[in-house]
Protein backbone atom coordinates (compact mmCIF):
# COMPACT_ATOMS: atom_id res chain seq x y z
CA UNK A 1 0.00 0.00 0.00
CA UNK A 2 2.86 2.46 0.79
CA UNK A 3 4.84 1.82 -2.43
CA UNK A 4 1.45 2.54 -4.66
CA UNK A 5 0.55 5.70 -2.67
CA UNK A 6 4.24 7.04 -3.30
CA UNK A 7 4.09 5.79 -6.68
CA UNK A 8 0.83 8.03 -7.25
CA UNK A 9 1.88 10.73 -5.70
CA UNK A 10 5.35 10.99 -7.38
CA UNK A 11 3.12 10.30 -10.76
CA UNK A 12 1.06 13.69 -10.09
CA UNK A 13 3.98 15.51 -9.21
CA UNK A 14 6.44 14.83 -12.00
CA UNK A 15 3.14 15.15 -14.43
CA UNK A 16 2.77 18.47 -12.64
CA UNK A 17 6.98 19.26 -13.09
CA UNK A 18 6.80 18.06 -16.85
CA UNK A 19 6.42 21.24 -18.30
CA UNK A 20 8.90 23.46 -15.69
CA UNK A 21 12.64 22.99 -17.60
CA UNK A 22 10.97 24.17 -20.54
CA UNK A 23 9.37 27.36 -18.51
CA UNK A 24 12.29 28.14 -17.06
CA UNK A 25 14.29 27.72 -20.03
CA UNK A 26 11.98 30.15 -21.52
CA UNK A 27 12.13 32.44 -18.98
CA UNK A 28 15.60 32.52 -18.30
CA UNK A 29 15.96 33.23 -22.60
CA UNK A 30 13.97 36.23 -22.25
CA UNK A 31 15.89 37.44 -18.96
CA UNK A 32 19.28 37.38 -21.48
CA UNK A 33 17.25 39.20 -24.12
CA UNK A 34 16.13 41.97 -21.76
CA UNK A 35 19.56 42.05 -20.50
CA UNK A 36 20.89 42.70 -23.94
CA UNK A 37 18.57 44.91 -24.53
CA UNK A 38 18.74 46.87 -21.79
CA UNK A 39 23.03 46.95 -22.63
CA UNK A 40 22.25 48.23 -25.96
CA UNK A 41 19.90 50.33 -24.80
CA UNK A 42 22.73 52.08 -22.60
CA UNK A 43 25.25 52.15 -25.22
CA UNK A 44 22.84 54.42 -27.09
CA UNK A 45 22.36 56.82 -24.61
CA UNK A 46 26.20 57.28 -23.68
CA UNK A 47 26.79 57.98 -27.60
CA UNK A 48 23.67 60.43 -27.43
CA UNK A 49 25.79 62.24 -24.32
CA UNK A 50 28.74 62.02 -26.31
CA UNK A 51 26.93 64.27 -28.85
CA UNK A 52 25.14 66.14 -26.62
CA UNK A 53 28.63 67.71 -25.11
CA UNK A 54 29.63 68.67 -28.67
CA UNK A 55 26.53 69.88 -30.01
CA UNK A 56 24.64 73.53 -29.92
CA UNK A 57 21.81 74.37 -27.90
CA UNK A 58 19.12 73.22 -30.85
CA UNK A 59 20.56 70.14 -31.55
CA UNK A 60 20.86 69.96 -27.39
CA UNK A 61 17.37 69.86 -27.70
CA UNK A 62 16.73 66.61 -30.01
CA UNK A 63 19.70 64.76 -28.24
CA UNK A 64 17.54 65.34 -25.01
CA UNK A 65 14.81 63.69 -26.17
CA UNK A 66 16.62 60.85 -27.34
CA UNK A 67 17.49 60.68 -23.45
CA UNK A 68 14.82 61.03 -22.22
CA UNK A 69 13.13 57.95 -24.82
CA UNK A 70 16.53 56.12 -23.92
CA UNK A 71 15.54 56.44 -20.17
CA UNK A 72 11.78 55.49 -20.55
CA UNK A 73 12.80 52.01 -22.52
CA UNK A 74 15.41 51.18 -19.85
CA UNK A 75 12.77 51.58 -17.49
CA UNK A 76 10.39 49.56 -19.35
CA UNK A 77 13.12 46.76 -19.71
CA UNK A 78 14.04 46.92 -16.35
CA UNK A 79 10.41 45.93 -15.20
CA UNK A 80 9.67 43.52 -17.33
CA UNK A 81 13.05 42.22 -15.54
CA UNK A 82 11.60 42.42 -12.75
CA UNK A 83 8.37 41.11 -13.38
CA UNK A 84 10.01 37.65 -15.04
CA UNK A 85 12.58 37.04 -12.33
CA UNK A 86 9.54 37.30 -9.48
CA UNK A 87 7.51 35.31 -11.67
CA UNK A 88 10.27 32.40 -12.23
CA UNK A 89 10.67 32.26 -8.46
CA UNK A 90 7.06 32.17 -7.96
CA UNK A 91 7.15 29.34 -10.20
CA UNK A 92 9.81 27.15 -8.82
CA UNK A 93 8.70 28.22 -5.05
CA UNK A 94 4.94 26.93 -6.11
CA UNK A 95 6.24 23.36 -7.29
CA UNK A 96 8.25 23.04 -3.62
CA UNK A 97 5.01 24.16 -1.59
CA UNK A 98 3.24 21.50 -3.60
CA UNK A 99 5.97 18.96 -2.77
CA UNK A 100 5.89 19.98 0.47
CA UNK A 101 2.19 19.40 0.49
CA UNK A 102 2.07 15.80 -1.27
CA UNK A 103 4.81 14.88 1.44
CA UNK A 104 2.34 15.45 4.24
CA UNK A 105 -0.43 13.98 2.81
CA UNK A 106 1.79 10.94 2.03
CA UNK A 107 2.52 10.75 5.70
CA UNK A 108 -0.47 11.33 6.99
CA UNK A 109 -1.70 7.85 4.80
CA UNK A 110 0.89 6.15 6.10
CA UNK A 111 0.45 7.12 10.14
CA UNK A 112 -3.67 5.97 8.72
CA UNK A 113 -2.18 3.10 7.55
CA UNK A 114 0.18 2.25 11.18
CA UNK A 115 2.99 2.82 9.25
CA UNK A 116 4.15 5.97 11.15
CA UNK A 117 7.55 5.26 12.86
CA UNK A 118 10.45 7.19 11.33
CA UNK A 119 12.45 3.66 9.81
CA UNK A 120 9.49 3.02 7.64
CA UNK A 121 8.91 6.54 6.45
CA UNK A 122 12.98 7.07 5.86
CA UNK A 123 13.09 4.10 3.58
CA UNK A 124 10.73 6.96 0.98
CA UNK A 125 13.04 9.62 2.26
CA UNK A 126 10.13 10.44 4.03
CA UNK A 127 11.45 11.38 7.78
CA UNK A 128 8.69 13.56 9.03
CA UNK A 129 11.92 16.00 11.32
CA UNK A 130 13.35 16.75 7.60
CA UNK A 131 10.08 17.38 5.76
CA UNK A 132 9.35 20.02 8.78
CA UNK A 133 12.70 21.54 9.10
CA UNK A 134 12.48 22.20 5.08
CA UNK A 135 9.53 24.15 5.98
CA UNK A 136 10.71 25.98 8.62
CA UNK A 137 13.98 27.19 6.72
CA UNK A 138 11.41 28.70 3.80
CA UNK A 139 9.42 29.94 6.59
CA UNK A 140 12.19 31.45 8.53
CA UNK A 141 13.22 33.28 4.98
CA UNK A 142 10.01 34.86 5.20
CA UNK A 143 9.60 38.73 7.03
CA UNK A 144 5.52 38.52 6.70
CA UNK A 145 4.62 35.22 8.55
CA UNK A 146 3.68 32.35 6.88
CA UNK A 147 0.62 29.94 6.52
CA UNK A 148 1.69 27.99 8.91
CA UNK A 149 2.12 30.16 12.03
CA UNK A 150 -1.89 29.97 11.66
CA UNK A 151 -3.52 27.19 14.05
CA UNK A 152 -6.14 24.91 12.12
CA UNK A 153 -9.39 24.33 13.23
CA UNK A 154 -10.94 21.54 11.35
CA UNK A 155 -14.20 23.31 11.12
CA UNK A 156 -13.22 26.01 9.18
CA UNK A 157 -12.60 25.82 5.24
CA UNK A 158 -9.01 25.85 4.11
CA UNK A 159 -7.65 27.72 0.98
CA UNK A 160 -4.46 28.63 -1.00
CA UNK A 161 -1.46 25.81 -1.37
CA UNK A 162 -0.49 26.17 1.81
CA UNK A 163 -4.20 24.39 2.94
CA UNK A 164 -4.60 26.36 5.79
CA UNK A 165 -7.85 28.98 6.82
CA UNK A 166 -8.46 31.89 5.08
CA UNK A 167 -5.97 35.20 7.49
CA UNK A 168 -4.15 38.02 6.38
CA UNK A 169 -4.52 39.36 2.91
CA UNK A 170 -5.77 36.86 0.11
CA UNK A 171 -6.56 37.20 -3.57
CA UNK A 172 -8.86 34.86 -5.61
CA UNK A 173 -7.06 33.51 -8.99
CA UNK A 174 -9.03 35.10 -11.84
CA UNK A 175 -9.40 31.67 -13.59
CA UNK A 176 -12.75 30.52 -14.32
CA UNK A 177 -11.31 26.31 -13.36
CA UNK A 178 -8.74 27.34 -10.81
CA UNK A 179 -9.08 24.43 -8.27
CA UNK A 180 -7.82 26.38 -5.71
CA UNK A 181 -9.09 30.00 -5.88
CA UNK A 182 -8.67 31.31 -3.15
CA UNK A 183 -4.54 31.95 -1.91
CA UNK A 184 -2.58 34.15 0.55
CA UNK A 185 -0.29 36.85 -0.42
CA UNK A 186 2.08 35.46 1.45
CA UNK A 187 2.42 31.97 -0.15
CA UNK A 188 2.41 33.33 -3.73
CA UNK A 189 4.41 36.22 -3.14
CA UNK A 190 2.34 39.21 -3.27
CA UNK A 191 2.76 41.88 -0.85
CA UNK A 192 0.15 44.45 -0.63
CA UNK A 193 2.74 47.09 -2.29
CA UNK A 194 2.88 45.06 -5.06
CA UNK A 195 -0.06 43.32 -5.70
CA UNK A 196 -1.58 43.34 -9.11
CA UNK A 197 -4.22 45.97 -10.14
CA UNK A 198 -6.68 44.03 -12.14
CA UNK A 199 -6.33 40.34 -13.46
CA UNK A 200 -4.20 37.90 -11.76
CA UNK A 201 -3.40 34.33 -12.36
CA UNK A 202 -2.17 31.43 -10.11
CA UNK A 203 1.10 30.00 -11.17
CA UNK A 204 -0.87 26.75 -11.82
CA UNK A 205 -3.10 28.71 -14.04
CA UNK A 206 -0.61 30.41 -15.66
CA UNK A 207 1.18 27.29 -16.99
CA UNK A 208 -1.60 25.73 -18.05
CA UNK A 209 -2.77 28.75 -20.30
CA UNK A 210 0.26 29.47 -21.32
CA UNK A 211 0.25 25.27 -22.38
CA UNK A 212 -3.15 26.07 -24.17
CA UNK A 213 -4.63 23.22 -21.67
CA UNK A 214 -7.26 26.01 -19.88
CA UNK A 215 -9.64 28.30 -21.44
CA UNK A 216 -8.78 31.90 -21.67
CA UNK A 217 -11.66 33.19 -20.70
CA UNK A 218 -11.58 34.88 -17.08
CA UNK A 219 -14.00 34.69 -13.92
CA UNK A 220 -16.35 37.80 -13.77
CA UNK A 221 -15.98 40.25 -11.06
CA UNK A 222 -12.65 41.49 -9.36
CA UNK A 223 -10.19 39.03 -7.40
CA UNK A 224 -9.38 42.26 -5.09
CA UNK A 225 -12.67 42.83 -4.24
CA UNK A 226 -13.99 39.85 -1.70
CA UNK A 227 -13.04 37.32 0.66
CA UNK A 228 -13.60 33.93 1.15
CA UNK A 229 -16.36 32.76 3.34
Amino acid sequence: AAVVAMGTYLEDYLESVNALPAELRHNLETLRELDVGVHAVSERAADALAVRAASGVARRRVVDEELKECNDLTMALSTEKVALATETYDLIDWHVRRLDQDLRRFQSEMKALGIDDEATLAQYGLGLRDADSDEEKRAASRSNGHPDDVPVDPSEPVYCICRQVAFGQMIACDSPECRVEWFHYVCVGLTPSNGPKRKWFCPECTQLRRRGLQTTEEAPGSALSALPT
